[in-house]
This record gives C-alpha cells, structure tokens and sequence, in this order.
C-alpha cells in the first residue's frame, strides 16, 4: 500500500495497516518503526510529531498532516 494511503486510512479511524514504510497500531501512525511515531489520534483530536528525523520520515509528516487535516503539535 502506499504511504499516503495508508496516512489516509488513519485519518479515516484505521487501527492497524502497513505501507511501504509507515504502519498504523492502534491510533499511532510510526515511520520506520516505533521509534518514531508521527501521529497520535486522542479522543479531542490529532497530536503530530514536532521532531524531524529525516527527509523521508518528512515526507511522511507531510502525508499525515494533509490528511488529518486540523493537529497539535508536540514531542511524541
């Protein structure tokens, strides 16, 4: 599955799924493992990663952030 994809599943309330380099468990998205969780859904909205890692954990960020739209930002 592709990466935006799957950012838009997890948008959509998905609780697991897989792209190339991303996966979804529970209500985190991680790019690359779970060392490096890009988003959290809470029950009052979506908490986006604050940290960069790399150019394509960005990438990432990126297809999460435009998909869920409205977050906060925030070391997770």
């Amino acid at each position: 599955m592709k990466n935006r994809d799957l950012a838009a599943m997890f948008a959509r309330g998905s609780t697991s799924g897989q792209g190339s380099n991303m996966f979804i468990e529970g209500n985190t998205i991680y790019s690359y493992g779970k060392h490096f969780p890009v988003a959290r859904r809470t029950p009052t909205g979506y908490l986006l990663q604050k940290r960069g890692y790399s150019k394509t954990t960005a990438v990432h960020k990126g297809y999460v952030r435009r998909a869920i739209g409205s977050y906060q930002e925030m070391d997770l």
